[in-house]
């Protein structure tokens, strides 16, 4: 388990202020528009998708449309009840999200993606938290 998840919980509580953080600056915008830019050049319709720290789906929603699975993992609930109401609300059919630890997921089948995104993670845990999420999402690699 996550030593800050308390913290990052806290933190992260009011999903709107997360939602709109991508749109605060330019800053946020081009922080935005390449990490879609890169990462466009590895997802195709036949490729499933899972993002770890997926916070309230502004880029699950963008890849879902072009993958052909999604599954979003956020440890705040508030973000992931904040996504789950935008999957209902886009009609996607190939998109799921849920709560779960980015350094222990559970329920999780080994060799289930083709893709694993680990965005937050990378800067909300402290250098050994982030190699067990690095250690947990290689299982995950068809």
């Amino acid at each position: 388990m996550s030593s800050n998840q308390e913290k990052i919980r806290v933190n992260y509580k009011d999903a709107l202020i997360e939602d709109e953080r991508f749109f605060r600056d330019k800053a946020s915008l081009m922080e935005s528009f390449y990490t879609k830019k890169y990462i466009d050049e590895y997802i195709s319709s036949e490729k499933t998708v899972i993002e770890i720290g997926c916070g309230t789906g502004h880029y699950g929603l963008y890849f879902a449309e072009k993958c052909n699975s999604y599954l979003g993992i956020d440890i705040t609930p508030e973000n992931i009840a904040m996504f789950n109401d935008k999957i209902s609300n886009s009609g996607l059919k190939n998109i799921r999200a849920q709560v779960g630890d980015a350094t222990k997921l559970e329920g999780i089948s080994d060799k289930s993606y083709d893709l694993v995104l680990i965005l937050g993670p990378m800067y909300h845990l402290p250098p050994e938290e982030r190699n067990l999420v690095i250690q947990e999402s290689k299982r995950f690699f068809v």
